[in-house]
Parts: structure tokens; C-alpha cells; sequence
């Protein structure tokens, strides 16, 4: 929008880089706008990069229909040029900076910057505060999604599983329970059926307030006896699904954040990591 791209980021913050469109196919974009709409709306109101990932179909329908509208109107023919200099600016600052080796970006002492900044983020909100450190003693089932991401990278029959998980299970000596990411709500009250109605069940999500049927296990799990230990690996917004009342938050699943969710849970750290949105109502 405009109002985050030209009048926040250039306006209030004096932001003179580049602004980057990651990616306008992804469901925030494509649930409300055509790739055509949601590239000229993107020019318009202030975006350098317009990018489209995986469909290359896209790409060039999209390079076309962006062609003839430029050509057509002298508002974004300037907004064109204003993206051209920002680009080529942004070209030359990195071509003239130093270089630096793959070995000092990746030095154990960047890695352990990375690693703290990590612990940091993770963050509780609980409103059964004993439930961190976890009791392992008192776990009694451990369900994760499916991570599309890793299903395409991984082999075997726990693929697409997060390490975290299974370094969990391995500790309380309980399968994970897996479940696909787009699991249809009669699935989702399958899988709640036989869910144990004691102790503690731990569940990793990712995106699941996008997902109806991921949405309505979690609520009808709460619904049952025993409690119930939300850890979300991505967006925040699980936290806010309907019947979660216990969640950690890590903001991503890379291995980075998987090592600071499981010092959380062990109590090594403490999840004192601070939410970046309000709290919104149930989603």
C-alpha cells in the first residue's frame, strides 16, 4: 500500500533503498488481487522489485501487461524511472563495496550472534505459566506439521518433520504425530479423536491460522482434557487461532530457531521475546 511503502518507508523513515515484492503469488497478494493487479498496484504505490517465484508463465504475462500500461500512462512511466535510479544506485553501492569471504560471513563469531539474536526472539505466551520449562515426564502425544519446505529436501518416512520435533520425541520417548499442512477439517477431528485426554500435547504448526482444517484441530483439541502446548514456527498469528491458550513463538523454522525453541523448552533460555503485532482477536 501506499501508505507503507511511500508515506512510512520514505516519508516517515526517510528509507531511500530498494523496495522488494517477496513474492506477489503468495496468498497474502493472490487472495485478493490477479498478478496483474497486484503488479501495477505494487509500481504505483512505491515497490522497486516486483517478483513472481515458480511461475514463469506469470512472469511474462505479467512483464507485458505492465509494458503496455507503462507506455500508456506517464504516472508509472515516472515511477518506473524512480525504481530505475533507486535500482542502479543500489547496483553501484554494491559493486564498489568490500568484499568479504564466504568464511568471515559464516565465523563462529557471526554464528553466535545469529544464535543469540535467535534466543532473544522466542517468545511465550502462556496463560499456564508451568508449562515452560517443559515437563517432559508429563508430554503424552507430540504432532507437528509437515513442512512443505523440507518435504522437498528430505527422504524417509519423518520428511518435512522439524529436527526440533524429533529431538523432543526423542527425549520423551513419544512418536510425532504428523499431519499435512492442508489437512481437510474431517481430518483434523479424526486425529482429535484419539488424542489422549491427559498430560501435556505439544503440536507444531506453521501457518495454521491459513488453514481450516489445522484451525479446527487446534481448537477441538483444546476442548479436551489435558492441556495443550502450541509451538508456532512461523507467523505469530497461530497464537491467536481460537482454543490456543498456550504458544511459543520462534518466527521461523530454520535450524537457528529450532536450536532456541528447544533451550526454551528445556529452560536454558527464557522465551522473553517481544510480540511485533497487537494482539488481534481470534483469527
Amino acid at each position: 500500500s501506499r501508505e507503507i511503502l511511500t508515506d512510512l518507508a520514505r516519508n516517515v523513515l526517510n528509507y531511500q533503498g530498494v523496495l522488494v515484492a517477496d513474492d506477489l503469488g503468495m496468498g497474502g497478494v493472490s487472495n485478493y488481487f490477479s498478478p496483474e493487479e497486484a503488479a501495477i498496484e505494487g509500481l504505483k504505490n512505491g515497490m522497486d522489485y516486483l517478483t513472481y517465484c515458480h511461475e514463469p508463465e506469470i512472469q511474462r504475462r505479467v512483464k507485458r501487461y505492465l509494458t503496455r500500461k507503462i507506455e500508456r500512462s506517464s504516472e508509472l512511466e515516472a515511477r518506473l524511472q524512480e525504481s530505475l535510479k533507486r535500482v542502479e544506485s543500489f547496483r553501484m553501492k554494491a559493486v564498489t563495496f568490500e568484499k568479504n569471504s564466504l568464511d568471515e560471513i559464516s565465523s563462529s563469531e557471526n554464528q553466535r550472534a545469529m544464535q543469540e539474536i535467535s534466543d532473544r526472539s522466542i517468545t511465550a505466551i502462556l496463560d499456564d505459566k508451568s508449562l515452560l520449562p517443559l515437563s517432559l515426564s508429563s508430554v503424552s502425544a507430540i504432532y507437528s506439521v509437515r513442512l512443505s519446505r523440507l518435504v522437498q529436501v528430505e527422504d524417509g518416512p519423518q520428511r518435512g518433520i522439524p529436527k526440533v520435533a524429533k529431538e523432543i520425541a526423542q527425549m520423551v520417548d513419544c512418536p510425532v504425530i504428523d499431519y499435512a499442512a492442508g489437512m481437510t477439517v474431517e481430518e483434523a477431528n479424526e486425529l482429535v479423536s484419539s488424542a489422549p485426554r491427559k498430560g501435556i500435547r505439544v503440536v507444531f504448526t506453521e501457518n495454521a491460522h491459513l488453514h481450516d482444517g489445522q484451525r479446527e484441530f487446534l481448537m477441538r483439541l483444546s476442548q479436551r482434557t489435558g492441556r495443550t502446548l502450541v509451538i508456532a514456527l512461523r507467523n505469530p498469528y497461530d497464537a491467536f487461532i481460537k482454543g490456543v491458550n498456550n504458544c511459543v513463538l520462534s518466527y521461523g523454522y530454520e535450524g537457528v530457531s529450532q536450536r532456541s525453541i528447544l533451550k526454551a523448552i528445556k529452560g536454558r533460555i527464557a522465551a522473553e521475546g517481544k510480540l511485533p503485532v497487537s494482539i488481534p482477536q481470534e483469527v
